[in-house]
């Protein structure tokens, strides 16, 4: 069983209620693992957690409890909260739904999210509200891991959560969900589906059968919310299609595929896409299956493409209309160079960049608005080998400048907007990432340790505990 699952609106979770039962029977870890066929290990993961979030010291005070108000579970999370410290690694793509930083605080890894408003409201919705979504279990089924997923509103104003709807499990393999200013999308391999922003009222939008080898692979919603672009593959390193569809009755507007003549010189197959804010068209992205890195290209609704001349990973906006990009291969990696800039997509015209010979330059991560572009400086050597130090810049139209506080600059960008995943460990550890990744995903989870949950904090407040989080956005402010 997936550890980390989503915190219900109450003070335990319902595996947590079923644990706590079987202890007020009398049952041993031995024989609770056996009523629930779960493994003994993760037995003793829901008693601690049990015994932690009740606030008792063992079982027989556990088994007595009696229901206290939920408001009492935030409280105990406060001693939990931390700076951010120790950058040393990075890499970035778009914002969707915000940034994540995995770093080192003490003997934790701290993966910082900070989200933009993605101004995207119903009227019946008249609460601030932060949606994300997590794995919350998962089966496995001959080779293959089958997970379910959650998708959660956090109200901001009293701090309760909602679990807006679950999908997923065996043949219905979770893509990847998306806000649109009055309902909530979310896909599986083989159907889109989509619900009111309250999770009701779900519907299919496009389906196709389960023998069916292709797959979505990704999707994205325009910013009107009445259109889809999804990319449709039957697998990896294979040719893939770029579709557009009505939204609201899934009729296809149009489709590229990855073999068509005006993709020439794009690296890679089709596999991540992005809307435009002028909702005119989408960035799509490749993938490959080495260490170098997939091409990028725009793909209009009435049919134009550019495939972009890229050097390196490229670091896409969140409106879709500008590139960071310019790293090399020097210091043993595909992300640094002796350049950084940022480019306009529609005009190739270069809006700013730095340079110098003697250092490696990686860039990281553009702001919300794409016109300010964060990036390490490490000392080079000239013969491949650079320095463990790190120094922050930053690049606007007026010039480079240094970065002294990393955290104060992330508050700037995204205020109250700030989320945080606390880890044992990282993907990358005693490293730091930001993202949105190189490919506009706004995903990041905790691995390995003495358990692979970590906790969710917006604004400095503890909201969750999870093993992983995508950010769906802000609903309401």
């Amino acid at each position: 069983m997936t550890r980390g699952r989503p915190r219900y609106p109450d003070v335990l979770t319902p595996r947590e209620w079923e644990v706590l039962g079987l202890l007020r029977e009398g049952l041993t870890n031995e024989q609770i693992a056996s009523r629930l066929a779960i493994s003994e290990n993760g037995v003793k993961y829901h008693v601690a957690e049990i015994l932690s979030k009740l606030g008792v010291a063992s079982r027989h005070e556990a088994a007595a409890w009696q229901r206290k108000p939920r408001n009492d579970r935030f409280a105990a999370f406060a001693f939990l909260l931390s700076s951010v410290k120790g950058i040393a690694y990075g890499t970035a793509g778009k914002v969707i739904g915000g940034i994540v930083v995995v770093g080192t605080v003490g003997a934790l890894g701290l993966l910082a999210l900070a989200v933009i408003s993605m101004d995207k409201r119903d009227a019946a919705l008249d609460v601030p509200q932060f949606v994300y979504s997590t794995e919350v279990r998962s089966l496995q089924e001959g080779s293959r891991t089958w997970p379910t997923r959650a998708v959660i509103s956090y109200n901001v104003t009293d701090g309760r959560e909602k679990v807006l709807l679950e999908y997923g499990g065996v043949s219905e393999y979770p893509v990847k969900e998306r806000l649109a200013p009055s309902h909530l999308f979310y896909a599986t391999e083989h159907r889109l589906n989509r619900a009111g922003l309250d999770g009701s009222n779900p519907q299919q939008v496009f389906a196709f059968p389960q023998s069916d080898p292709a797959v979505i692979q990704d999707f994205d919603i325009s910013s009107d919310g009445r259109k889809v672009a999804l990319i449709l593959g039957a697998e990896l390193n294979a040719p893939a299609f770029l579709i557009f569809l009505d939204a609201a009755t899934g009729q296809e507007l149009a489709r590229i595929g990855g073999t068509d003549s005006r993709l020439n010189g794009f690296t890679g197959y089709l596999w991540k896409v992005h809307w435009r804010d002028d909702d005119l068209g989408v960035v799509v992205s490749g993938g490959t299956s080495s260490s170098r890195p997939g091409g990028r290209a725009t793909v209009m609704l009435d049919g134009t493409v550019k495939v972009l001349d890229q050097e390196g990973f490229v670091h896409l906006a969140s409106h879709g209309r500008y590139v960071a990009d310019g790293a090399g291969a020097i210091c043993g990696e595909l992300i640094s160079g002796h350049q950084v800039r940022v480019r306009d997509l529609d005009s190739d015209t270069i809006l700013e960049s730095a340079s110098d010979s003697t250092k490696a330059l990686t860039p990281w991560s553009l702001s919300p608005d794409g016109d300010e572009l964060l990036y390490q400086q490490r000392e080079w050597n000239g013969s491949g080998g650079c320095s463990n130090d790190v120094e922050w810049y930053l690049i606007t139209r007026q010039g480079a400048t240094p970065v002294p506080d990393l955290a104060g600059l992330f508050a700037q960008w995204y205020g109250p907007r700030l989320v945080e995943l606390v880890c044992e460990r990282t993907v990358y550890p005693g490293l730091t990432t930001v993202l949105p990744d190189r490919w506009a995903d706004m995903y990041e989870r905790c691995i390995g340790g003495s358990t692979s949950a970590g906790q969710l904090r917006l604004a400095g407040k503890p909201i969750d505990d999870v093993r992983d989080v995508f950010i769906l956005g802000f609903l309401g402010f």
